[in-house]
C-alpha cells in the first residue's frame, strides 16, 4: 500500500513539504516564530510518516522539540532547529532527484513496452491466431499496457473535503478475507470514517488508503467544517489528528459526542509516542489511538478493527 500512494502523492509531498521548509526558514529569522514553526515541522513529521519517509519524520519531530525548547527561552535550541531545517531542506531536494530518476526510468520503461507490444501487433497482422509464450500477441499488448489512469486533482481549499471509498476489486476481496474472514469485508462495506486533520495531504493519503478497504470517508479540516460533516455524513468512527491550532481537543470530542444520535468512536492520530497519545487519549475522553509512527499498513489495520467492535468503552478522564 505504501508503494502505491508513494507514487500518487509523491509529487504533492515535495510541494507541500517545500513550503513547509521555506516557511520554516523564513520563521527562524522571527523573534515570536517558534509557535508557527513547532506547527509546520508537526506537519510535516506526520505528512512524512504517512508516506513512510521516517528519516525526514524523524528530523522533523527533532526539530518540533527543539523549537519548542525554543520557545521556552532556550537560544542553544534554535541554532539546533535552524540546523536541522537547513538539514530538512537538503533531504527533501535528495528525495525531489530521487523522485525524478524514477519517473525516467518509468517512462523509459514504458516506451520500452509500447515498442515491444507495437511489434508483437506486426506479427499478429503477419500471421493471425499466432500464438507466443502460451498467449495470443493481442492478448499480451492488452495485458502489459501500461495504467493511464490520471492522478489525483490537488483539490480545492475549502475546510471539508468529500472522499468517497471505492468499492473492492476481486483482489482486494481476496486479501480482505484472507486477513479479517470473508464476514469481516461486508462489515468494512457499511462503515464511514470522518477524518479530522489541518493538513490535507495527511487527510488524503488516510482516505486513500481506507478506501482500498472499501471504507468511505470524509476530510473536515477544522473545527466548524468537523461538526457539520458530522451531521451530514454520521461517520461511525471519527479519526482526529492531536496537533491543529485553535482546537480544544476535549471540547472537540464533546461537541461530537453530544451531537452523536447513537455511540461513537474516537481515535486520535498523531505523530507522538504511543505513550504521549494514550496520556492525550484519556485527558480529552477518546476511545482509543495510533501513532503514524507505526505505518499506513497498521494504521488501517487498527482503524478496521475499530469499526469491528460492537462496544467500546471510552477512556476515563485524567
Amino acid at each position: 500500500m505504501i508503494d502505491e500512494l508513494r507514487a500518487r502523492f509523491g509529487a504533492r509531498f515535495l510541494e507541500i513539504a517545500r513550503g513547509r521548509i521555506r516557511r520554516s526558514l523564513e520563521l527562524m529569522g522571527r523573534s515570536d516564530g517558534a509557535d508557527q514553526l513547532i506547527t509546520e515541522l508537526h506537519s510535516l513529521a506526520g505528512e512524512s510518516s504517512m508516506l513512510g519517509l521516517e528519516q525526514v519524520a524523524e528530523m522533523a519531530r527533532n526539530g518540533e522539540e527543539d523549537a519548542k525548547q525554543w520557545k521556552q527561552g532556550s537560544t542553544t535550541a534554535k541554532l539546533y532547529c535552524a540546523r536541522t531545517v537547513r538539514t530538512l531542506s537538503q533531504r527533501i531536494e535528495e528525495l525531489a532527484s530521487s523522485l525524478e530518476e524514477e519517473a525516467g526510468a518509468s517512462a523509459g520503461n514504458a516506451t520500452d513496452s509500447a515498442a515491444g507490444n507495437a511489434t508483437d501487433s506486426a506479427t499478429s497482422t503477419e500471421e493471425p491466431g499466432s500464438i507466443a509464450g502460451g498467449q495470443d500477441s493481442s492478448q499480451r499488448a492488452a495485458t502489459d499496457a501500461p495504467d493511464s489512469r490520471p492522478a489525483a486533482p490537488l483539490g480545492d481549499n475549502s475546510a471539508s473535503h468529500s472522499l468517497p471509498g471505492r468499492p473492492l476489486r476481486s483482489e482486494q476481496a481476496g486479501d480482505q478475507e484472507a486477513a479479517h474472514g470473508a464476514g469481516r469485508r461486508d462489515l468494512v462495506l457499511e462503515h464511514r470514517v470522518l477524518i479530522i486533520d489541518d493538513s490535507r495531504l495527511s487527510g488524503e493519503h488516510l482516505s486513500e488508503a481506507l478506501a482500498t478497504a472499501g471504507i468511505d470517508s470524509r476530510l473536515a479540516m477544522n473545527r466548524d467544517a468537523a461538526l457539520a460533516e458530522f451531521v451530514a455524513f454520521a461517520p461511525q468512527l471519527v479519526v482526529c489528528d492531536v496537533h491543529m491550532p485553535g482546537v480544544d481537543l476535549h471540547e472537540l470530542c464533546s461537541a461530537l459526542r453530544r451531537q452523536a444520535p447513537e455511540p461513537v468512536t474516537i481515535a486520535l492520530l498523531s505523530g507522538m509516542s504511543d505513550a504521549e497519545l494514550a496520556r492525550r487519549a484519556r485527558a480529552v475522553g477518546a476511545d482509543s489511538h495510533v501513532s503514524k509512527h507505526a505505518g499506513i499498513d497498521q494504521i488501517v489495520s487498527h482503524l478496521v478493527s475499530l469499526l469491528g467492535e460492537r462496544h467500546i468503552e471510552p477512556c476515563e478522564q485524567s
